[in-house]
């Protein structure tokens, strides 16, 4: 009877397992993080080509331009902002969700990897009248129930 019960339990938690195991789409192409266009950057965001991942390559360094206006500042970097790739890694986005993957077959979602408390750093230079922001994602520790930023004063 116990070896019985076991068995029904390990199946219905085995089966349950399995169902929520999402496939997605197998991945026939893949392009480099340099080699994107904006026609293609924009289909890929919008998560109408799941077959294509795009490679990121440790070391590979990318300038951003970013500009921002809001009613009161406009807010530009450029080409000062940078994404600098600490890992090779492999990225996708099917149905409008984000997915990394380190070796084309394991995908895990994308909020895995930037989710967490944002750790901000403030630093102000008088001398050359400037705002430094330093910035990371510290993983959520899961016993702590405030989710609020962990913001220091200027140093």
């Amino acid at each position: 009877m116990k070896k019985a019960l076991f068995t029904l339990i390990s199946m219905l938690l085995l089966t349950q397992g399995i169902a929520k195991e999402k496939k997605l789409p197998e991945v026939t192409q893949v392009i480099s993080l340099t080699e994107l266009d904006t026609e293609l950057l924009n289909e890929l965001s919008s998560g109408t080509r799941p077959e294509i991942a795009v490679e990121c390559e440790e070391g590979t360094t990318l300038p951003i331009h970013f500009f921002h206006s809001t009613e009161l500042f406009g807010i530009g970097l450029s080409p000062n902002l940078t994404i600098n790739v600490q890992k090779t890694c492999y990225v996708r986005v099917v149905k409008k969700k984000g997915y990394v993957s380190f070796d084309l077959n394991r995908w895990e979602p994308a909020s895995y990897f930037f989710s967490g408390k944002p750790k901000v750093n403030l630093e102000f230079d008088r001398e050359k009248q400037s705002i430094s922001i330093k910035s990371e994602m510290v993983p959520y520790d899961y016993d702590d129930d405030e989710e609020e930023w962990d913001c220091c004063c200027f140093e």
